[in-house]
């Protein structure tokens, strides 16, 4: 595949440079669309567990019990998300890096993708620390009246 430009062609180095930059956008594409994904569904189910245990007025233990499943997901897509940080960081700087290589004035704000991957991972931390918190002490529910 030639790249043609002002009447002249690119060298193959640079015909190879455009191709890894073309992968890096389909990759930044696929880890936004799975960031939103993943932090959709782990929100989910962690509101939906919740929701049954205040709904069901269960008792300390059986709240105990119920909540640990949300409390595992939060700390594990914390961790993921921790991981996708330092992911997110390096894809950001491969496309800045073939950017300055390719001369282009622009690029996808790839950058973007590491401040969400932050912002879900206090996120889900902050969520991990208030059912660690109900774990330890389920008569909170009480005191705000979600359970009798």
């Amino acid at each position: 595949m030639k790249l043609k430009k002002e009447n002249w062609f690119l060298s193959e180095d640079k015909e190879y440079q455009w191709l890894q930059f073309e992968k890096l956008i389909d990759l930044h594409k696929f880890y936004f669309e799975n960031l939103i994904k993943s932090a959709s569904f782990s929100f989910g189910i962690i509101g939906a567990i919740l929701t049954y245990v205040i709904s069901a007025k269960l008792s300390e233990n059986l709240i105990r019990l119920a909540l640990q499943l949300p409390f595992l997901l939060s700390i594990g897509t914390f961790i993921m998300f921790c991981f996708g940080t330092w992911k997110t960081w390096d894809l950001s700087n491969w496309v800045k890096h073939h950017q300055v290589e390719l001369g282009i004035d622009w690029r996808p704000h790839a950058e973007t993708l590491t401040y969400m991957s932050i912002a879900f991972a206090l996120l889900f931390l902050i969520v991990a620390i208030g059912l660690g918190g109900l774990i330890a002490n389920p008569s909170m529910l009480k005191a705000v009246g979600c359970v009798p």
